[in-house]
């Protein structure tokens, strides 16, 4: 638990069962004071593992927006030198008429 990290790619291979929509799926149906009734390390334990999943989760979606924005601020730039390559060759034309 100490050496777990829930940041950045994970080059590992993955099954179905080790995706985190499954594994949430799954916690969620356990009841919190059932299990603090039995045994409050449990408890600690399934605390700790639904929050790493939350963390997880949190992070695949931050990168996801990250690269989304990343891919857009490209496409702008290229659509705005593309522009400006025009606009300076339609200048050139007419500098090149004028003179």
């Amino acid at each position: 638990m100490s050496t777990y990290n829930p940041y950045g790619q994970n080059d590992l291979p993955c099954k179905s069962y080790h995706k985190l929509a499954y594994l949430k799926r799954n916690i969620e149906s356990i009841d919190d004071e059932k299990v603090l009734e039995h045994s409050v390390i449990l408890h600690k334990i399934i605390s700790w593992v639904q929050h790493a999943i939350e963390l997880r989760i949190d992070d695949v979606v931050n990168r996801r927006n990250h690269k989304a924005l990343l891919k857009k601020k490209r496409e702008d730039a290229i659509y705005f030198d593309n522009d400006r390559t025009t606009k300076l060759k339609i200048a050139l034309e007419e500098a090149k008429l004028v003179s």
